[in-house]
């Protein structure tokens, strides 16, 4: 970019091709912009108004006095009267037009309202700090679309004080129970994006941060339940299956005495949690739809030992059931990769705050599926295991945790 002085005859043009402009000075002059060569030419020198007309794709501008450059959107009119050798520069690769006069100051045009902007301050002036402060308060995917946005932002998205309350509480813990062992970390932007990975824990359950929902997941496979007659292979298979999160799922040949229960104690950030069963089915199943003399299956759950807290009746294959709750987690946080995997959804519980932590809580749950009236054989079900997930979004006001 080569400066620009007003005291010698001159010519401003644009190069496309390496996207500059260039600029020499000095005689009565107007700039014209012919869309023709994509040229840009100017000849200076007296009280001046820079204007661009849409309607004939021209930019005209006379100079020399004290400044003003305004943006009118209503009649896309770029006005300017300015002072003293200035520079008006255009980057294209971030939509960028700044201007230099007789004081510092910066052009700017905000996408959001359409209009351009003269401050003599921009975020670049605010302090590192200032700026982290505000990233802590977006969600990861907007801290993402902030970095990619403003250069002072993108400085600042990969510290550690950032990510830092991007993560819970109890993150140190979580990680001592990973099953693949203790793991070096460079920055808390690693730990984040490991955690949102799926992490496998002890006894068959798998952890992780949902980035849209701005919370805590957990799962717990087939493996780790209680399956009443699920180590005879006359009636049940631990095998592996497309779509499933684990390496084996529980495969129900026949059996006329269906009872599976489990049971999770954990930390999770205060909040609103669901619990969902993943099952899929064959298409021969017998049993699971509605038919005579078939008995729905009965679901249950129990929140910290207290009586029973949900408890319903369906059918799997037309999922007739009495119990209609909501569902309000992202596809991207769940495992239907093979479109046979269902969710149903047992029932809702609140995680309340801790004695030694506010923003943590423990809870013990407590879950049931059974059909042990018909007496009549059921096969063709596969079962992956249940699923906790955040019920609804985090605010921006509670992501911090």
């Amino acid at each position: 970019m080569e400066p620009m002085s007003t005291c010698a005859p001159c010519e401003l043009r644009f190069d496309p091709m390496v996207y500059d402009l260039q600029m020499r000075t000095c005689a009565t002059s107007e700039p014209r912009f012919d869309p023709m060569v994509c040229d840009l030419q100017m000849r200076t020198c007296a009280p001046s108004e820079l204007r661009f007309d849409p309607m004939v794709c021209h930019l005209q501008m006379r100079s020399c006095a004290p400044s003003e450059l305004r943006f009118d959107p209503m009649v896309g009119d770029l006005q300017m009267t300015t002072c003293a050798p200035s520079e008006l520069r255009l980057d294209p690769m971030v939509c960028h037009l700044q201007m230099r006069s007789c004081a510092p100051s910066e052009l700017r045009f905000d996408p959001m309202v359409g209009d351009l902007q003269l401050d003599p301050t921009g975020f670049e002036d605010l302090p590192r700090s200032c700026i982290a402060l505000v990233l802590c308060f977006l969600s990861p995917r907007d801290i993402a679309i902030s970095a990619c946005a403003n250069r002072a932002f993108r400085g600042v998205s990969l510290s550690d004080v950032v990510w830092q309350a991007m993560l819970p509480k109890d993150y140190n813990e979580v990680l001592a129970k990973a099953k693949d062992g203790a793991r070096a970390f460079d920055s808390k932007k690693q730990i984040f994006d490991y955690l949102c990975s799926k992490v496998l824990l002890q006894n068959h359950e798998f952890y992780w941060l949902s980035r849209s929902l701005g919370g805590v997941c957990r799962s717990q496979g087939a493996e780790a339940l209680d399956v009443v007659w699920g180590s005879d292979d006359r009636y049940w298979d631990w095998l592996q299956r497309s779509g499933s999160s684990y390496d084996k799922s529980a495969y129900l040949k026949a059996v006329c005495w269906l009872h599976v229960k489990g049971s999770m104690e954990c930390s999770l950030p205060v909040g609103k949690y669901t619990l969902s069963w993943r099952f899929a089915l064959e298409q021969n199943e017998y049993g699971f739809t509605r038919r005579g003399g078939i008995w729905p299956l009965e679901f249950s759950m129990s929140v910290n030992d207290h009586e029973t807290v949900k408890s319903f009746q369906t059918y799997l294959r037309d999922g007739q059931s009495s119990y209609e709750g909501e569902h309000s987690s992202d596809d991207e946080d769940r495992d239907e990769v093979d479109t046979d995997w269902k969710e149903f959804h047992v029932g809702d519980f609140s995680v309340e705050e801790g004695e030694k932590d506010s923003r943590i809580g423990r809870v013990k749950l407590q879950y049931s599926l059974v059909e042990t009236r018909g007496g009549i054989y059921k096969s063709g079900l596969w079962l992956d295991g249940v699923v906790i997930m955040p019920k609804q979004k985090r605010s921006l006001s509670t992501f911090l945790w």
